[in-house]
């Protein structure tokens, strides 16, 4: 048989399936022909799918010798190149192909996926959307230009592609997990559960779509559920830190666990985070120079956490601190180049193992790293434990302990952690002496005059996370209308596309008595501007429990509402009453469920003391740590100062005179 034959007959037995058959037949043909590409590249593609990728590159090179212009071959080596953890070798190659035959499609959409995995989005994206010209009919292709859409921040794009992915494909539980995160990402989280059920009832053990789901039910407030679809995804294995994050996350909505439980469970996490081997930091033991402080966070644009960081950078003293800030996203906007401004340098941890980043923060000389994410998105509790910076501390993005033993302080006030609740956290407690937390004084409109004073009757209000809505809130703001008969309730979600789980808390408050046209249920407003006028629609904010409201009680504050809060047993339960502290509000600050349906009704009864309240809030909050920026900055940093002299004489403090 000619050579040609014979390469036919290997391929047919290759395609029937008869792997050995082909693999002899192809071996035979290179011994007699070894230059014979074709051979070494059908070799190549058989060690590739067995997993012997380096045997499966030498066949590859060989065929790519025998022939450097077959774009096939360079395709195959630049997949195998990519599976072998060199991705920029394999754009190379993937290129090097589509010189060669611009319109071979798998190589685009292979470039694309390359490009994808260095972060080069835009890239990937034209080069996805080339792949489509080429081959329309291509479900993985739209499913991925999906995915690099929704990195680039244009996430109604992206679930047009995914469902243009699963309109070729309706049982493809990939684009459907994809999908679900691209809504959550629009703020569509009942839309995204749907998605995710799709995908676990085409395959019930998706890693990917049971995280997710969890996500997504953690803000709709099914926190049962989304625990049991945690644990069913950590049975299948699928990424430990991601899944034991979000796990320590939702403690803080349950109201059966102790902050004591909640620091056991982070700590069996933070002891699974590996830890450098060595801890030595070979910063200038000089007690009073400068320090360089290191800001973690996924969060550095307009978010919450960004919020209050601003008026600590904003008031900073740049002879006594710099700062340094390392992103975890992507994401940026006009918040972000604020805070970018303000820094000496601005780094990505994007990519980057955990080793990788702590050698990056060392190399940075780094004096105290500040963790401003915890148990939330962005988080690189991974890179605290490397310890990569003399001083860690927790602050401002997460409530609670990390339980991470890299982490040496917690950053919190004598009200969030009071004297006695050391034993709550894994770290050591700094309390600053005002308020942990400093919100600033926002130019937003004046609050207008009290809303009961022309509707007649009195109008609760809460404007947080729906998720944190739990029954036994539920429950007490039911006796809180009771108590007032006349009074109204309004709800409003800060996070979007939960109106079924609105639709239920509303049938709760149905079935317990009270009259329907009592309640206001509102899905997150878009709009800004709305969201703040309809602070000028509610008398008394309410505070949930345990997880306290922080940023929507501030937002509330300064639009002239005072918020009733009651008193926790841990640090996100006792933010409301740091917040009321604050502001010298302790008549706002209920002990238990019994004084706080007693407070409502009291400080409802009395309209004059409370258009009084709501008439001097503003200027109470302006004079208060929470709106006296250089006042916190300058606590702030005497913190900082503390900790690093305390840190040197640990340590050996520099001979200055040397």
């Amino acid at each position: 048989m000619s050579i040609a034959a014979r390469l036919q007959a290997a391929f047919a037995l290759f395609q029937s399936g008869q792997l050995e058959a082909a693999d002899k037949a192809c071996r035979a043909i290179v011994k007699d022909a070894p230059a014979t590409g074709d051979a070494h590249h059908l070799l190549g593609i058989m060690a590739f799918r067995a997993g012997r990728l380096d045997d499966a590159a030498a066949h590859v090179r060989r065929a790519v010798k025998a022939d450097p212009r077959q774009a096939e071959f360079l395709n195959t080596l630049g997949a195998i190149v990519r599976a072998s953890g060199d991705v920029p070798g394999a754009i190379v190659h993937f290129e090097a192909a589509l010189r060669h035959r611009p319109n071979h499609a798998q190589a685009m959409a292979n470039l694309g996926n390359a490009l994808a995995q260095v972060g080069q989005f835009e890239e990937a994206a034209k080069r996805f959307r080339q792949a489509l010209e080429l081959a329309p009919n291509a479900p993985g292709v739209l499913n991925n230009l999906g995915n690099v859409l929704r990195e680039l921040g244009e996430t109604d794009a992206a679930i047009d592609s995914f469902e243009a992915a699963l309109r070729l494909n309706p049982n493809y539980p990939e684009a459907l997990a994809n999908m679900g995160v691209a809504l959550m990402s629009a703020e569509r989280f009942e839309e995204a559960v749907a998605v995710y059920r799709r995908a676990l009832s085409i395959d019930p053990v998706h890693a990917a779509a049971l995280v997710n789901i969890g996500n997504a039910l953690l803000v709709t407030g099914a926190h049962p559920e989304a625990l049991g679809h945690y644990a069913k995804a950590l049975e299948r294995g699928a990424d430990f830190p991601l899944i034991h994050y979000n796990i320590a996350a939702l403690q803080n909505y349950r109201d059966d666990v102790t902050a004591v439980e909640k620091r056991r469970l982070a700590e069996v996490f933070g002891a699974r985070l590996a830890a450098a081997t060595k801890a030595l930091h070979a910063n200038h033991r000089d007690p009073d120079r400068r320090l360089r402080i290191g800001l973690v966070s996924g969060d550095l644009r307009n978010h919450a956490v960004a919020r209050f960081l601003l008026p600590l950078i904003v008031n900073h003293d740049p002879s006594e601190i710099e700062f340094v800030a390392y992103s975890t996203s992507r994401i940026e906007d006009s918040i972000t180049a604020e805070l970018r401004s303000r820094t000496v340098l601005w780094r990505s941890l994007l990519g980057l193992s955990a080793t990788d980043a702590a050698a990056l923060i060392r190399g940075d000389a780094i004096d105290v790293l500040v963790d401003l994410a915890g148990y939330t998105d962005g988080a690189r509790l991974d890179v605290f434990a490397q310890k990569p910076a003399p001083i860690q501390f927790g602050w401002l993005g997460y409530s609670g302990t990390t339980g991470v033993p890299g982490m040496d302080y917690i950053m919190a006030d004598p009200w969030v952690a009071p004297g006695g609740s050391e034993g709550e956290f894994s770290e050591t407690v700094w309390r600053l002496p005002d308020s942990y937390l400093c919100f600033g004084t926002p130019d937003w409109t004046e609050p207008g005059p009290l809303p009961a004073r022309r509707n007649g009757y009195v109008t609760f209000g809460s404007f947080n996370n729906i998720g944190k809505l739990g029954p036994g809130t539920i429950a007490c703001w039911t006796e809180v209308l009771r108590a007032v008969p006349d009074s109204r309730l309004v709800i409003k979600s800060s996070r979007g596309g939960v109106q079924k789980r609105l639709d239920e808390i509303l049938a709760t408050f149905v079935a317990a008595g009270i009259d329907p046209d009592r309640l206001r249920l509102i899905d997150r407003l878009k709009d800004g501007d709305a969201h703040l006028a309809l602070y000028g629609e509610i008398d008394i904010g309410l505070d949930p429990f345990p997880y306290n409201g922080t940023t929507t009680t501030c937002e509330a504050l300064w639009m002239g509402v005072p918020v009733l809060t009651k008193r926790g047993d841990s640090f996100v339960s006792r933010v409301g009453e740091s917040l009321m502290q604050s502001l010298s509000l302790q008549g706002w600050i209920a002990a238990d469920l019994n004084d706080y349906v007693s407070r409502a009704g009291a400080v409802a009864a009395d309209l004059d003391a409370l258009a009084d309240l709501r008439g001097s809030l503003r200027s109470r909050f302006r004079e208060s740590p929470l709106g006296d920026g250089a006042r916190f900055a300058r606590n702030f940093e005497a913190a900082l100062r503390q900790m690093w002299r305390q840190w040197c004489a640990a340590h050996g403090q520099a001979n200055l005179n040397a």
